[in-house]
C-alpha cells in the first residue's frame, strides 16, 4: 500500500523570509532575520498588533538588496512601512 502524500498548496509559508523592519526585543524579531517557517504563525501576535510587520517580511531572493535598500530612500514602500513600525514601537498610532 502507498503512503499518502501531502502536498503543501501555500508555497510561501515553506520559503525563508527576511525580516527588514526595526528589531523588536520584546518577541525577538530582529532586523535581517532570516526566518525558515511561516512568519504569520511564529509572530501572530504582534502582526495583529502592528500589521504593517508583514509588510517587512521578504522572500529570501535576488531582489532582496534591492528592498533593504528601499527602506532608507524617503516614499517607498519599504521606507513607509519600516517608519510606521518604528512609531508604533515608540507608542504612536
Amino acid at each position: 500500500m502507498a503512503k499518502k502524500v501531502e502536498v503543501n498548496t501555500k508555497q510561501d509559508e515553506n520559503k525563508l523570509q527576511m525580516y527588514i523592519g526595526p528589531t523588536i526585543e520584546k518577541v525577538g524579531l530582529n532586523h535581517g532575520a532570516v526566518i525558515n517557517g511561516n512568519p504569520k504563525i511564529l509572530y501572530e501576535k504582534i502582526i495583529k498588533e502592528i500589521p504593517e510587520i508583514e509588510k517587512m517580511l521578504i522572500p529570501v531572493d535576488e531582489n532582496i538588496s534591492i528592498k533593504k535598500k528601499n527602506i532608507n530612500l524617503t516614499a517607498t514602500m519599504e521606507n513607509i512601512y519600516y517608519n510606521k513600525i518604528k512609531e508604533r514601537l515608540l507608542g504612536g498610532k
